[in-house]
């Protein structure tokens, strides 16, 4: 009896910490429950319609349900805590990825489709059954021939060097006349080389140049058009280089950074069309252009002149590409994440300007971003592993005079 006095008594002077009666704990829980569950149902659409990948926003959102609805339901309590829980699920739920469009009745224009991240793409955006406009440096190329055995007839392959403004304009003819419009394009097609900024030949600079810079350029100009009709999507696949430049990449780093730069600014100019601009940035993948990565190197080497190639010395140059080989073997062959980011880009009702493939990557990037010049040099040094470390070019080894 004295118990229950005392109790009373603690309940009258705080009234804030007192144990809530069964009906109104009840009531609260079955609230808590309702919210949790739809909360929790809108996540996981969001996950299977828009291809949500694991990161900090779906880490965040299990943290809620896992964590705040307890802590909301017996820590503050009430109706305080509901409102609480709710607003924090609310707000959440508006900063994921948004709804697609449906993908049946989008047109698309996808460029270098011979292979890798373009053939991927055409692909793919045939199976959701999408109308696919798929341009190949060679008509003829192997990868042109699956595309046609593999994928439906509203598929289209265009033979398109999109250095040679005749064929690009010619195609942007038959494009017009086919559908009138355009709903999306993907500036896939691009080179590289891998060669120190000193020891690569000018004519492969100005062939990067041409490609990937100048001939995106193009394309894009040429396009506009058609993407302004449709108020629809333009997409560059950039590269983590474009923004965090790593020695040995010089060439196919600056024309990806004034890829970027070319699309930041479409961004604004593109805004009273309606057209959204869009980059995506993958890490290294295991690509048909990587399987290739001998002829690659040796192409640098035999468009190296004379003085270079003693300078440096043949030793020097074979262990860069012994030690790009064994990164090489290193990286995904997986294109999901590519081809997910590019999915988003052209279908979401609410587009990122930019799409990072690898977590990893964007941290990095972002941290090269923000440290002092010193430190940034230091970061970039640990990331390159494509330096030899143990052989030095051919003259530093000579002995002084």
């Amino acid at each position: 009896m004295e118990m229950e006095q005392r109790q009373e008594l603690s309940s009258l002077k705080n009234p804030g910490m007192s144990i809530p009666e069964d009906e109104s704990f009840m009531m609260y829980s079955l609230l808590y429950s309702c919210v949790t569950v739809v909360f929790g149902v809108s996540v996981l659409l969001k996950f299977v319609n828009s291809e949500l990948r694991l990161g900090f926003r779906s880490v965040l959102s299990l943290v809620i349900l896992f964590v705040g609805e307890p802590l909301c339901q017996f820590a503050i309590q009430g109706h305080l805590g509901f409102a609480g829980f709710a607003c924090g699920c609310l707000i959440l739920y508006t900063t994921l990825p948004a709804s697609l469009f449906d993908a049946k009745d989008k047109t698309v224009l996808i460029t270098g489709c011979d292979s890798g991240f373009g053939h991927a793409l055409a692909k793919h955006f045939d199976q959701l059954g999408m109308r696919v406009y798929a341009t190949c440096h060679h008509g003829n190329s192997a990868g042109s021939h699956i595309l046609q055995s593999t994928c439906s007839s509203r598929l289209k392959i265009y033979e398109m060097d999109i250095t040679n403004e005749k064929q690009v304009d010619k195609v942007a003819e038959m494009i017009e006349g086919d559908v009138g419009s355009l709903w999306s394009l993907v500036n896939n097609a691009g080179i590289w080389y891998c060669s120190e900024a000193d020891m690569m030949p000018m004519l492969l600079f100005r062939e990067v140049v041409e490609v990937n810079q100048l001939g995106t350029i193009y394309v894009t100009k040429a396009f506009l058009p058609l993407l302004q009709l449709s108020k629809g999507r333009l997409i560059f696949i950039s590269s983590v280089v474009g923004r965090m430049p790593l020695p040995h990449f010089a060439a196919y780093s600056i024309t990806k950074a004034a890829v970027e730069a070319f699309a930041d600014i479409l961004r604004h100019e593109m805004k009273k069309w309606k057209v959204s601009v869009s980059v995506i940035e993958p890490n290294c993948f295991y690509t048909e252009a990587i399987v290739r990565r001998a002829e690659v190197f040796q192409k640098v080497w035999d468009h190296m002149d004379h003085a270079k190639r003693e300078q440096y010395g043949q030793k020097y140059f074979d262990a860069i590409t012994q030690k790009y080989d064994s990164l090489a073997v290193t990286f995904p062959q997986d294109l999901s994440p590519v081809i997910c980011c590019v999915k988003s880009a052209l279908l979401s009702r609410k587009p990122r300007s930019r799409y990072v493939t690898d977590r990893g990557a964007e941290f990095l990037m972002w941290l090269h971003s923000v440290l002092p010049t010193w430190l940034g040099d230091k970061l970039v040094d640990t990331v390159d592993v494509v330096t030899p470390k143990s052989v030095c070019p051919e003259t530093l080894m000579k002995p002084e005079t």
